[in-house]
């Protein structure tokens, strides 16, 4: 129950459960309650265990204490016309309602009262040990002069750096961006453009083939089913080029293969450069994992009738970057090497990026990201 007497539950007996005694709205005013017969029984029920633990706190709490005892409380006082000053009467033992009504008969009288009144304070005895009795202190006013309260403190708060929009960069995407940044503002194509396939969709044939490494005799019919699926027909020229590319790419990659001491190999590996809040984001077309060293191969199919491969190494490096940014960002216990194969003419174009050059390769890369608009 609270202390407004809204709720108690009256226990019940065998035979009836507990009751609960609800406090009723008050007859003569509707915004109080008032208790009912039922709440005043539950009390009567109820007072004297709360009377039984009152006292034990009260005997725990004095007689715990070491040195000294401090109770503070209030007492009635009546004065007379003569000054005679008279203690208020205490409640019954077994009908007390604070901890006065139990200590007031025992340590104060009308006279220690006076004398406290007096003089500030009285000192009592009690079975061979003293005790003070001291009137409260006077109320004094609370106020505050003008001049000697603080000012409001002044809150500054600094607005948060400005930082660069985030951006999600396609690793393509900044390879012709910082190819047309450059001075010539040349764009390399992977293939001449044909009467079959397109560039991108050669490309993707001779990258499916390398890897789903299904048998050789099986390759036109899969290179007719994935140019389908892009709305494309080859010709016979074109299936005997993606053929060539893909065998030379197959080739290659066994023979990078036959000399690593391969932990893991994954085709397709889709990474993630992070620079402050943007991201580079792209697929490495096989990498091979080794205890030393991420070795990234991607098969490069474009026209080398009207370049170089060392040109198009240059060409293709941020692409490299980003992803040697990505790997070393996930573990930088190993170094990072790159092997652009061009399949056009079985050429292998190298990179090497050792694992302390992170904030080097980050660097440069924020710069690229520059040219992407």
């Amino acid at each position: 129950m609270d202390d407004h007497g809204y709720v108690r539950l009256v226990d019940g007996t065998d035979d009836a459960p507990p009751v609960p005694a609800v406090g009723g709205p008050n007859p003569g005013d509707a915004f109080s309650i008032e208790k009912t017969a039922v709440h005043e029984y539950a009390d009567r029920q109820s007072r004297p265990q709360e009377r039984a633990e009152s006292k034990r706190l009260l005997y725990v709490a004095c007689t715990r204490t070491r040195d000294h005892l401090l109770l503070c409380g209030t007492h009635d006082i009546d004065v007379d016309e003569s000054g005679a000053i008279e203690l208020g009467e205490p409640a019954p033992f077994d009908e007390a309602d604070r901890w006065r009504d139990w200590v007031q008969p025992a340590l104060l009288d009308g006279s220690l009262v006076a004398e406290a009144i007096r003089d500030g304070q009285a000192r009592g005895e009690m079975d061979g040990t003293s005790y003070t009795v001291r009137r409260p202190p006077r109320p004094v006013d609370w106020y505050n002069e003008d001049d000697a309260v603080d000012p409001a403190p002044e809150i500054s708060i600094p607005s948060p750096p400005s930082l660069a929009p985030a951006k999600r960069i396609a690793a393509t995407t900044l390879v012709n961006a910082v190819s047309d940044a450059s001075t010539d503002g040349h764009s390399y194509s992977q293939r001449e453009e044909s009467t079959g396939l397109s560039p991108t969709t050669f490309g993707t044939v001779v990258h499916r083939i390398n890897e789903l490494r299904t048998p050789r005799d099986e390759w036109p019919t899969l290179i007719h089913r994935l140019s389908r699926m892009t709305g494309e027909e080859p010709t016979e020229a074109d299936l005997r080029e993606a053929v060539n590319h893909a065998a030379d790419a197959v080739e290659f990659v066994d023979h990078i293969e036959s000399d690593a001491q391969l932990q893991e190999v994954h085709d397709e590996y889709s990474v993630v450069a992070r620079i402050d809040e943007s991201r580079i984001v792209g697929d490495i077309d096989r990498l091979l994992v080794t205890p030393d060293a991420f070795h990234m191969i991607d098969y490069k199919t474009n026209d080398l009738s009207a370049t170089t491969s060392d040109e198009l190494a240059a060409h293709y490096r941020p692409q490299m970057l980003a992803y040697a940014l990505a790997l070393l960002q996930h573990d930088r216990n190993r170094d990072v090497r790159a092997s652009l194969r061009f399949t056009d003419e079985g050429i292998e174009e190298r990179f090497h990026w050792e694992s302390d050059q992170m904030a080097e390769i980050e660097s440069e890369l924020r710069l690229m990201m520059d040219f992407v608009k």
